[in-house]
């Protein structure tokens, strides 16, 4: 049994896939991963944060590209490596010598790993999806906080067509003012849309502490002329393969990294995405406003049929 598929971006040469009760040939999995991590380490040298990182002899790989940035009156430093940024304010770099430098405590570093920074990471076997949990040694009175972290879970072959059922979900039901209903509240939550070239729905403000995005990963890597690959990739060109990325800042982010979500308890890959379940899962169309909580669409509680998500998510497997 299948819904009716959907009319959207025919024109760029990909064709909607039906959303199915079951998985593509049995075979569908959920690969979770990290996909941002922003760090902030306070009274701290930029060698404690390499070690951390298991990159305390690379110091004169991220020499060779640093530069200099100034915002506004202050002077930044910028170290580069493999898409690892590493940021800190002046304090005499070019005063003496660089391994001593990257022993200077300093008052702040700022510390960036992008997705391909947390991939080449991965390829030198420094698992950043549960390395988070160990507290790194820094010096005495040094700490440090997470700031943004991005949680990544592939569909791959897993119940393809979610995206259309979620557009097609968000143009039929939207409030007039562009919010849709959710079932865990009585209240709605901010929508955006985006197509042509892609198929992107935006949960939440960018500005908040959370944001959901949830997109059609197989349209970056494919002609969408032809339909076909570009290059290959580490799941074997899937005929379907879709994200949903929680975006977490500031208190929120450094909860859930140090592992623990919103209100204390333990939490992890499974349990974040039970989370997102819970806070975003939209609200059929029968639901009434004055009640607190509303039952889910069924599409919603298809893909998040939580015998089949036990069985099949991987941890960390976007491998190099």
């Amino acid at each position: 049994m299948q819904f009716e598929q959907l009319n959207i971006d025919t024109q760029y040469g990909v064709i909607p896939q039906p959303f199915s009760y079951r998985t593509l040939d049995n075979d569908g999995k959920i690969y979770c991963k990290i996909d941002w991590m922003t760090v902030i380490f306070e009274k701290c040298t930029l060698n404690h944060v390499l070690k951390w990182l298991k990159l305390d002899n690379c110091v004169s790989e991220f020499c060779e590209s640093v530069y200099e940035q100034s915002r506004g009156y202050d002077v930044l430093f910028k170290f580069l490596y493999n898409g690892i940024i590493l940021e800190t304010s002046k304090f005499g770099f070019f005063e003496g010598q660089a391994t001593s430098t990257f022993d200077t405590v300093v008052p702040k570093i700022r510390l960036e790993l992008s997705g391909s920074a947390l991939d080449y990471l991965r390829s030198i076997n420094v698992d950043m999806d549960t390395y988070r949990f160990v507290v790194p040694e820094l010096p005495e009175g040094g700490g440090y906080h997470f700031t943004r972290v991005d949680w990544a879970y592939d569909f791959v072959n897993y119940m393809p067509g979610f995206v259309d059922k979620m557009i097609d979900h968000c143009h039929t039901n939207a409030l007039p003012s562009g919010r849709i209903p959710l079932a865990s509240t009585k209240g709605a939550i901010g929508c955006r849309i985006v197509t042509g070239g892609q198929k992107t729905v935006y949960l939440g403000s960018p500005q908040s502490d959370r944001m959901l995005r949830v997109y059609d990963k197989r349209m970056q890597h494919v002609d969408l002329s032809t339909g076909a690959y570009k290059k290959s990739n580490p799941y074997g060109n899937p005929d379907s393969w879709y994200r949903i990325e929680w975006q977490t800042r500031n208190k929120t982010a450094h909860a859930y990294a140090i592992g623990t979500d919103d209100k204390g308890n333990h939490a992890d890959f499974k349990s974040i995405l039970y989370d997102i379940f819970e806070k975003y899962a939209f609200a059929d169309g029968t639901y009434d406003a004055r009640r607190s909580k509303r039952p889910p669409v069924e599409f919603w509680k298809m893909l998040f049929n939580w015998k089949e998500i036990e069985s099949r998510i991987i941890q960390n497997a976007n491998f190099v």
